[in-house]
């Protein structure tokens, strides 16, 4: 008798984590083999780097951005997102505003070149 409420127990708390289990992979976290980095470059017409940039990448297929606004002398900005397909978005003010799509698989890293047109 002690020995199957044994069994028992251990059945009961091994389906209680796996529900839990189970649960926690459904929510917002995301594990760093679902993740890659995209590393974005943003420079003027001429090729001079833009140190007040700001860049926003979207997941087109949940629509949420992230928007990276620090001061960068050297026009880089990089983050590390969910794998998806994203719209990238650089601006910087005086500038006209540009965007890209662009693919990115667990693990990877892509880079992106921005050269932004002064506006008129």
């Amino acid at each position: 008798m002690k020995h199957a409420l044994a069994v028992l127990l251990v059945v009961i708390v091994a389906g209680v984590s796996y529900v839990l289990l189970q649960q926690g992979l459904q929510a917002d976290e995301v594990r760093p083999a679902d993740k890659g980095t995209l590393s974005v470059l943003v420079s003027d017409g001429v090729g001079a780097p833009l140190e007040n940039a700001s860049v926003t990448f979207t997941l087109i297929e949940t629509s949420k951005a992230t928007t990276i606004n620090q001061k960068n002398e050297l026009g880089f900005y990089s983050a590390d997102l969910v794998a998806g397909t994203y719209t990238v978005t650089a601006q910087a003010e005086g500038y006209i505003v540009d965007t890209q799509t662009i693919l990115l698989d667990p693990k990877q890293s892509r880079d992106l070149t921005f050269y932004l047109v002064a506006q008129e």
